[in-house]
């Protein structure tokens, strides 16, 4: 069986009237920088690693321009750095206390599985996901989503949105997009045709239904998923200009 995305022109009037209140905002224009002119993040063992924990990070808490984790993502994350949790007698020790002081949630579930992925990649994760991002950047959807499939399969504390969250912070993605609150949200206002489930979100085949249907409907509006995320994003937490003025935000992604 085959579903086939139907789009209405009254669709991609409401898609592009809304991306065209938001495309002047500093995170779309960030967006647009990173992920479709290629100012992307080097694949690193210190960048992926600090992008692994933005990403567990932001599954359980807000991370708007003045939230505590942007703060700690910016001026604190040094602290519990790649080289920092290598050399550490006690990592998940290290990585509780770190994200605890900076007032965020679930620290001892985020530095469980911190703990679990530094031992992965020591073993022999670096070489699987390398193998598996060296195709990206790219314009198809196909390999962002088996990137995205093999950091889910392969770390601790991912599923569906948190790879490819991971992905699209570092600029590597342009169609795989992070299905989170705020899109089901939006899609729920803008009348998406099917019922969301939220808690449905963690099954892969659910989650790549709504993210077909999601880019099809960009597609049709003449856009990027991760600029329409982008712009969706930054309707919710309003202006990320002095966030990506800092001195700190360079070399790192959101």
């Amino acid at each position: 069986m085959k579903l086939t995305w139907e789009i209405e022109n009254t669709d991609i009037d409401k898609v592009q009237t809304f991306y065209g209140q938001y495309k002047d905002n500093a995170f779309v224009q960030h967006r647009i920088e990173r992920n479709i002119l290629g100012n992307i993040l080097p694949f690193t063992k210190q960048t992926f690693w600090n992008e692994m924990i933005l990403s567990l990070l932001t599954t359980q808490q807000r991370s708007g321009p003045n939230s505590p984790l942007t703060k700690f993502y910016l001026n604190g994350i040094e602290d519990i750095g790649y080289s920092k949790c290598l050399e550490s007698k006690d990592v998940r020790s290290l990585v509780c206390e770190r994200i605890k002081k900076a007032n965020l949630r679930f620290y001892n579930t985020i530095a469980a599985n911190v703990e679990t992925n530094l031992k992965w990649l020591e073993n022999r994760g670096w070489n699987v996901l390398g193998e598996a991002i060296s195709l990206l950047p790219t314009d198809s959807y196909e390999a962002e989503r088996k990137a995205a499939e093999t950091i889910r399969k392969s770390l601790r504390g991912f599923g569906p949105k948190q790879s490819r969250n991971l992905l699209q912070s570092m600029g590597y993605t342009k169609f795989e997009t992070p299905i989170d609150s705020r899109i089901t949200k939006w899609l729920k206002k803008f009348g998406f045709p099917v019922s969301i489930s939220a808690s449905a979100l963690s099954d892969p085949n659910y989650y790549h239904f709504l993210s077909d249907g999601f880019q099809a409907l960009c597609k049709a509006s003449g856009l990027y998923p991760c600029l329409m995320d982008a712009a969706i994003f930054a309707s919710y937490d309003g202006d990320w200009s002095g966030v990506f003025d800092s001195k700190n935000a360079k070399g790192k992604g959101f």
